[in-house]
């Protein structure tokens, strides 16, 4: 942990089998092929591997802009997956779906300008920048408290799994975790770390929100990058 594994059935005798987890620095190097036997032997020990691969998924924010004069990028190459779950289905139809539309606009305008195609970088952070502020937090988190730390607040009730959904599905919502945190009384400096990652939570989204027009991007970026080089 944190991390999933799973089985999908691909016909009566075919089966999709991996995982997916989160690469701490004490992780790179570790044997995936390894990782992926035992999460296969703990049910199908005999299978026969038919193919086997696998690849990185970018648990950050989104790129701070998707896009040049003429050029537009969606999905996983402009790190549309989710930090929290890696999920990169939705994301990916989605902004697909806004760049194909802009796209024939600005065809159709006859200007293909970075400055024509700017209300993509204003979709997709106005969506994903401010949905994936959690999950950055989040991460930054697990980094440096370990998730044994995350797995004490969670068994406390100081932090619950219904949290996470929320945060997934409402970003906007406020969650407040005062109240529960007499649990973890005698914890305090994970107590007050937790608030930090809340608290930076709410700093990405509203510089997420905040998202520039083209001419004062350079500013907003070296802002973010303050941001992110906040550790908890």
């Amino acid at each position: 942990m944190p991390g999933y594994y799973w089985y999908f059935s691909r016909g009566e005798r075919e089966l999709n089998v991996g995982l997916g987890y989160m690469m701490y620095p004490d992780k790179v190097g570790s044997n995936i092929r390894d990782l992926n036997e035992q999460i296969r032997n703990r049910r199908y020990p005999q299978a026969e591997i038919i193919k086997s691969q696998g690849d990185q998924i970018p648990a950050r924010l989104p790129l701070a802009s998707c896009l040049n004069n003429g050029f537009m990028t969606a999905g996983d190459a402009a790190a549309l997956a989710n930090p929290i779950n890696g999920e990169g289905h939705g994301p990916a139809i989605m902004s697909g779906i806004k760049a194909g539309k802009i796209a024939t606009k600005a065809i159709e305008d006859g200007d293909v300008s970075e400055k024509n195609l700017w209300a993509y970088n204003k979709f997709i952070w106005s969506d994903w920048g401010v949905g994936f502020s959690w999950g950055v937090a989040l991460v930054k988190f697990w980094k440096t408290q370990g998730f044994d730390s995350f797995n004490f607040l969670l068994k406390k009730g100081i932090f619950q799994s219904d949290d996470l959904m929320l945060m997934n599905q409402n970003p906007e919502a406020k969650i407040s975790m005062i109240r529960r945190a007499v649990r973890g009384w005698y914890r305090p400096r994970l107590l007050w770390k937790l608030r930090q990652t809340i608290v930076l939570a709410r700093k990405f989204q509203s510089h997420a929100r905040n998202y520039p027009e083209l001419e004062n991007f350079d500013v907003w970026v070296e802002e973010l990058k303050i941001l992110e080089s906040i550790e908890i």
